[in-house]
């Protein structure tokens, strides 16, 4: 994540990625999908690396009312347009923080922490993407 220029919802917040070789590191560039004037943060990527999750939000809202959970795919054609992961988002928020180990995602809603089986939801994902 890296903090962006201000303006009038403070700053912006994006998620950005790098290239590590060997002991050389790129600078870091916006991740296209979650480079908006929206904020993003959170990210957690699959074990694979074929999905990513994040908690996006509207900098002009208060953020407790307004953060979701996203998911965007990796594919042949690059990554996919972000979705919400409406399965769990909650309109009462918000969602943020996501972990997923051994098929059970967690994340976390109004200060407690939520779980769910993660299989179903990703395969409905997938096939919605």
């Amino acid at each position: 994540m890296q903090e962006g220029a201000a303006d009038a919802n403070g700053p912006d917040w994006s998620i950005h990625t790098t290239r590590i070789t060997g002991d050389s590191v790129e600078p870091s560039r916006p991740f296209e999908p979650a480079a908006t004037a929206l904020g993003e943060g959170d990210p957690w990527v699959a074990p694979d690396g074929s999905y990513l999750i994040f908690t996006r939000w509207d900098r002009g809202r208060d953020w407790s009312q307004d953060a979701d959970l996203y998911i965007t795919f990796d594919g042949p054609a690059g990554w996919s347009e972000p979705a919400p992961i409406e399965q769990i988002n909650d309109p009462s928020g918000p969602d943020y923080a996501v972990s997923i180990h051994a098929g059970t995602m967690y994340w976390k809603r109004r200060g407690g922490t939520f779980s769910i089986s993660w299989p179903p939801i990703l395969a409905a994902l997938r096939q919605r993407s």
